[in-house]
């Protein structure tokens, strides 16, 4: 693999442009789940070494909420959403008129595999467009722990075959509501070299 320590402005543009066709996708689906305009922006991008995404999230004990997804295909890794509570609550309160509900119930941990399913899943449909590859993802899987053991979760299934997380600053607008998280794809050496790789030949 080659020495991937950040991303070149060309590299930087083309995964924005990625993220934006993507999320704008989910944009559309998740006006349709609340019925009402649903806007998604994604401010900042940047990779960043895989030991220091607990420290963007609040740090390696700070507690999140974490839907997790496999990619899996021609690219290998995970793409995971980190969420602090507040965040869950405005999206409780949207979904579910839940103002003062519990989080972790059922209910509410499945409207937040919902919501996860429909970002990781236009993520990586336009992924798979954008490069012209079979990608898929898998159920999402959601989860309510410190930042370091969600995280800790995709390296021992990926036999910590990484170095480095693509990470997403989100800012979901629904009903005047501003809604922030994290959004980290996590891939193994291979996959992001293949990326780059094609993302490199489209300026030669």
């Amino acid at each position: 693999m080659n020495e991937i320590n950040q991303l070149t402005e060309f590299q930087h543009d083309a995964l924005r442009e990625i993220a934006n066709i993507g999320f704008g996708n989910a944009a559309t689906s998740l006006s349709k789940l609340v019925n009402n305009e649903v806007s998604i922006n994604i401010p900042a991008l940047k990779m960043q070494l895989i030991e220091k995404v607990p420290g963007i999230v609040g740090g390696e004990e700070s507690l999140v909420y974490g839907i997790v997804m496999q990619i899996y295909g021609d690219l290998n890794g995970y793409i995971m959403m980190l969420l602090p509570t507040e965040s869950v609550k405005s999206i409780s309160s949207i979904l579910l008129n839940y103002e003062n509900g519990d989080l972790l119930s059922e209910m509410n941990m499945s409207m937040m595999q919902e919501v996860g399913h429909i970002l990781g899943g236009t993520y990586v449909s336009s992924l798979s467009d954008f490069f012209n590859m079979k990608i898929s993802v898998s159920p999402p899987y959601a989860t309510y722990d410190m930042a370091a053991a969600i995280i800790d979760l995709a390296l021992i299934e990926m036999s910590r075959d990484l170095e480095y997380a693509l990470v997403f600053d989100s800012e979901m607008m629904v009903k005047n509501d501003i809604i922030n998280g994290k959004i980290f794809t996590m891939f193994d050496t291979d996959s992001l070299d293949q990326i780059m790789n094609r993302i490199d030949k489209m300026v030669m």
